[in-house]
């Protein structure tokens, strides 16, 4: 084996590309591999966006409806003070009347009073004047 023989130099050569071919090969494989992988996990992320949009979509409608019922709400605890404030008003409005019915059964029963007592006053006149 004679390394200045063109034979020698051929084989040197013909190995030496051989081994890069192999690498280059064996290169492109993993690339290939690695793509579909890739390819795949994009896929998955496309698919899992798709999802969570559908999902952000999805919340934001029940947000919107619960913000609608939440306002319902508060506009329903308003008008239910309004009514405790108004039943409170009412409940004094019946005790001063009842108050003032008492005060007046009480002048009338005085005024009755009086008046049986002049009616008493005027019989016990009209029999002494006889």
């Amino acid at each position: 084996r004679d390394p200045q023989n063109d034979q020698f130099s051929f084989n040197l050569l013909q190995e030496k590309v051989q081994s890069s071919w192999g690498r280059v090969t064996k290169s492109l494989e993993a690339q290939g591999s690695r793509k579909a992988e890739l390819e795949e996990r994009q896929s998955a992320a496309l698919t899992r966006r798709t999802d969570l949009a559908a999902k952000e979509e999805e919340l934001t409608s029940k947000r919107q409806e619960l913000d609608s019922e939440l306002a319902e709400v508060s506009r329903l605890e308003a008008r239910r003070d309004e009514l405790f404030r108004e039943e409170g008003d009412l409940q004094q409005a019946v005790t001063n009347e009842r108050r003032k019915v008492r005060e007046l059964e009480m002048s009338r029963k005085e005024q009755q009073e009086m008046e049986a007592e002049r009616m008493g006053l005027h019989s016990s006149w009209g029999s002494r004047a006889r």
